[in-house]
């Protein structure tokens, strides 16, 4: 090795665990944000007029990931930049995440369990919903939780987390609206636990038995689709079971233990958590019919112009 490399080497010393975990986590906030937009670009440039109740899902969903990857980007870019004295209580940054990131994930993770109800609902049950009553449910649900936590985060009721990755309101306490907060957070959170492996596994066990009578019946083609489905389905569910379950159970082991978040341990957690912003929109994109069509549209006139672009070079 040249002295001057092995200079360097020993110079910038061993690298941190939670700086690899900083490095992880930019990347995924960076791609959560490009296919957020992509799939918002995708819900504003289709060409079927009528809005179903699942797709209405799917935009909120994008919506609210993109804005917690660009929290989550800017969180970073602004820690590295300023360093930790950037994350006071009261500061400006820390009520900043504590709404973008905080709030946004636990409205995600609401819209994700209203979709997956929906779809199974759709799919398993066979029952057709009412688009108006089930939005209007859902984004009452998420506006009352959104409006806790804008007050929660203004109000300077938050904490930052031993990661020191972002602040997170205050979710229990004495007073009676941080109590109000707590349990209907809670209530989201755990919802959303138990619901959206539930949903999928069934529209899983569904879609097997469905595949068992078209090989008795001999449709190939259906037989395949069902198949590929199938295995998308398994992906997406062990993704977002890798997810939530360890903020789930860090959060359990924290309150009920009283055991001390680790720096480690919260940013290995925040990493997991912050793939949600990947996973949805790859479920979107590959088991939902209609994006899945609208996608290849727009690379087939991606690739059009392209063509045409090189022809007239």
């Amino acid at each position: 090795m040249d002295p001057s490399q092995q200079l360097f080497i020993e110079h910038l010393g061993p690298i941190e665990p939670i700086f690899v975990i900083d490095i992880l986590l930019i990347a995924v906030a960076l791609f959560g944000m490009g296919l957020n937009i992509l799939l918002l670009c995708i819900a504003c440039l289709r060409k079927t007029q009528r809005w179903a109740i699942d797709a209405l899902f799917i935009v909120a969903i994008a919506l609210f990931d993109f804005v917690v990857s660009m929290s989550v980007a800017v969180s970073l870019g602004i820690r590295f930049w300023l360093g930790e004295q950037v994350w006071d209580a009261q500061g400006a940054w820390c009520k900043f995440t504590a709404i973008g990131i905080s709030g946004g994930t636990v409205i995600t993770l609401g819209f994700t369990a209203c979709l997956a109800v929906a779809r199974y609902l759709a799919l398993v049950r066979g029952k057709q919903l009412n688009t108006r009553a089930w939005l209007g449910g859902a984004v009452a649900v998420m506006s009352g939780l959104l409006g806790f936590t804008i007050e929660r985060g203004l109000n300077g009721m938050s904490f930052v987390l031993p990661s020191g990755f972002y602040c997170t309101p205050q979710y229990y306490g004495d007073d009676l609206v941080t109590v109000w907060f707590g349990m209907y957070t809670g209530l989201v959170f755990i919802s959303a636990v138990v619901l959206i492996p539930f949903c999928y596994i069934q529209i899983s066990l569904h879609y097997s038995q469905v595949i068992t009578t078209m090989w008795d019946i001999g449709h190939l083609a259906i037989r395949r689709r069902l198949r590929r489905n199938t295995a998308y389905l398994v992906i997406v569910l062990g993704g977002y079971s890798l997810s939530i379950f360890p903020e789930f159970l860090h959060i359990f082991i924290s309150m009920v233990f009283k055991v001390t978040r680790t720096s480690l341990s919260d940013g290995i957690v925040m990493l997991l958590i912050s793939c949600l912003t990947l996973i949805n929109p790859t479920f979107a994109l590959l088991l939902h019919d209609e994006c899945r069509l609208e996608f290849m549209a727009v690379l087939r006139i991606v690739k059009r112009r392209s063509i045409t672009i090189q022809l007239f070079k």
